[in-house]
């Protein structure tokens, strides 16, 4: 009988050692559980769960981070909680890993939060100010050593500034507080946002006060998450660096501040 000629290519088992074969065999389903283990662990990354973000009492109004935030978490199957505490409080819980990150913060915040990681991509930006009464005449940092300035506690860049400058501070726990603060002459000068100083000096109760423009500084706002969640990181990366490629990521939508009363 005639063989066919694409058969003398063709191994046969049973021209092998059974030692071999049970070599390959153990090859085989060794790799077959690689793969399996693979696909377990990237199912898991990719598995809807949820994290639950610390944020302060400002934080409702940056739109620009919570859009930035669902549409990028959304891609990986993961939904977002926000829970507010007092600023200090907020990073104090997520450091701790009581939370799974930080919705928002200036650059820098794992400085003195070591647990957390910054995500590199801005996703909010603003331009912070000092707003000041009449008796300031202050165009530098370092002529603010002369004033009270308020600050609060928590606000990362504001103790910066502070330390940095050697300022005389007065410290509150709740950002709303420091208008109220100044509009009663207890403090010479405080931090806000462009936006929320235009606001004031719109009204009556604050016309008499003013911008020390040569002060101003834009600043740029980043994600955090804690280091238990390190896997993530180059995930709401990649996919924050992508929504800022399409033009998605609007870093000035901000709300405008209401004021509680005291």
């Amino acid at each position: 009988m005639l063989q066919n000629e694409d058969d003398t290519d063709m191994p046969n088992a049973t021209n092998y050692p059974l030692s071999v074969i049970a070599k390959l065999v153990a090859v085989a389903v060794a790799a077959a559980l690689a793969l399996s283990a693979s696909t377990i662990a990237a199912e898991k990354i990719a598995a809807p769960r949820a994290l639950v973000l610390t944020q302060n009492s400002l934080g409702k109004n940056f739109i620009c981070a919570q859009d930035a935030l669902a549409k990028a978490y959304r891609q990986l199957g993961i939904a977002v909680e926000y829970k507010i505490f007092p600023s200090k409080r907020a990073l104090t819980i997520a450091n701790a890993g009581k939370a799974d990150g930080e919705m928002l913060r200036v650059a820098g915040a794992n400085l003195q939060y070591p647990n957390l990681i910054q995500i590199p991509v801005p996703i909010c930006q603003l331009t912070s100010v000092v707003i000041a009464n009449g008796n300031v005449s202050a165009t530098s940092f370092e002529q603010m050593r002369n004033y009270r300035l308020g600050i609060t506690l928590g606000f990362v860049d504001h103790e910066h500034v502070a330390q940095q400058y050697k300022l005389n501070v007065v410290r509150v726990t709740e950002h709303d507080v420091l208008i109220d603060m100044l509009l009663k002459d207890r403090v010479d000068a405080i931090f806000l946002t462009e936006n929320e100083a235009q606001q004031l000096i719109k009204k009556e109760e604050g016309s008499h006060l003013t911008i020390v423009r040569s002060l101003d500084r834009d600043l740029f706002l980043y994600h955090y998450l804690h280091k238990k969640h390190q896997d993530l990181v180059p995930l709401i990366t990649e996919q924050l660096t992508q929504l800022e490629r399409l033009g998605q990521i609007n870093r000035t939508d901000i709300l405008k501040l209401p004021r509680r009363n005291h």
